[in-house]
């Protein structure tokens, strides 16, 4: 089995562990407060210059009325010139340094809090990182004293998945074959419900469509790599999962597990998916949409829009998977053609 999803889940929680965004929060403020404009470096490294060069007229002066530390001025010089040259270095690798490194870090940080606000607001909106959603979040979370405001966090995203951008995610899974055109249209038909306010009859639609999309996915995978038993009884061990090996759950891990970037993502979609989604427990349904729970009656409250929109969060994440995939297989057939 490839083993990056051991790992990411490892690392994950071992950043989880000994890295609390608190600490996360005053590192980056202290970094952020290191500022060496490249203005000021220029003039450092000209000041520098400057005096190296009136030092060396100096000693060239005395050189001419005391020729015995003649010797002793050129070593001068020389020190000089090296000492002049670290500073030159060590002036330019901090100025890159501030604009590359600290801006990279900066980002790296950002995209953790932005995973651990998802989480602190329960919903897997995970492949927002690094977009507007994202910058609006960690402020409202600065502003609140770093902290999630739930309520106000959970609107601002409701607000941000309006009709265009649904439809977009839409677009995203019309044009893969993976889905087939009978898949397609019955997706196409849930979010048109879905616009028209009938939320429970979406809902209902939508978690069917997901554990087909699962399977869709999965056989696509399996002209890959098909998973030995072995390899299916190691997932199951990982996420302490007791299930049939054709179970969905089963399924979706080893398609995660394909996933060789993005690990720290693709474990938390993982753990979103197990916990709420996919759970076969009654916990936690007067908050999320639980397909079991749907699918056999047992939850009657998914006649909302949050509950929508988090399925529909759900399909995006699955619509991404399987362009992985998709594009995974169309490399593989080039390779086959190559040889």
């Amino acid at each position: 089995m490839n083993d990056i999803m051991a790992q990411s889940k490892r690392i994950a929680e071992k950043i989880n562990k000994q890295l609390p965004i608190s600490t996360l929060n005053k590192i980056q403020s202290a970094v952020v407060n290191i500022n060496l404009p490249q203005a000021q470096v220029e003039t450092a490294i000209r000041i520098c210059n400057e005096h190296c060069q009136e030092m060396s007229a100096a000693f060239e002066s005395l050189h001419g009325v005391y020729s015995m530390i003649s010797d002793i001025s050129e070593q001068i010089q020389e020190m000089n010139r090296l000492i002049i040259s670290d500073i030159q270095n060590a002036l330019k690798c901090m100025s890159q340094w501030n604009l590359d490194s600290i801006k990279y870090y900066r980002k790296a940080v950002d995209r953790y809090l932005f995973f651990e606000i998802a989480d602190e607001i329960g919903l897997p909106i995970y492949l927002e990182c690094d977009t507007i959603l994202q910058d609006k979040l960690i402020e409202i979370y600065r502003e609140n004293n770093n902290s999630c405001n739930v309520k106000e966090m959970r609107c601002v995203v409701m607000n941000y998945y309006n009709k265009d951008y649904i439809e977009s995610i839409c677009n995203g899974f019309t044009n893969l074959y993976i889905f087939g055109e009978e898949r397609i249209k019955l997706l196409v038909d849930s979010i048109n419900v879905f616009h028209l306010g009938y939320y429970g009859v979406a809902n209902s639609s939508f978690v069917n469509q997901m554990s087909g999309m699962i399977r869709d996915i999965h056989k696509e995978l399996s002209v890959i790599h098909k998973y030995s038993k072995a390899e299916k009884n190691e997932i199951k061990t990982l996420f302490d999962l007791k299930c049939r090996d054709d179970s969905e759950k089963v399924m979706l891990l080893e398609i995660l597990c394909e996933q060789n970037r993005g690990f720290l993502l693709w474990y938390r979609v993982a753990k979103f998916f197990l916990k709420y989604t996919y759970s076969s427990k009654e916990k936690y349904m007067d908050q999320h949409p639980k397909r079991h729970m749907i699918c056999h009656g047992i939850q009657t409250n998914h006649d909302t829009r949050e509950m929508s929109i988090e399925l529909v969060f759900c399909i995006d994440i699955l619509v991404e998977l399987a362009w992985r995939i998709q594009k995974m297989r169309e490399e593989n057939k080039q390779m086959v053609i190559d040889c």
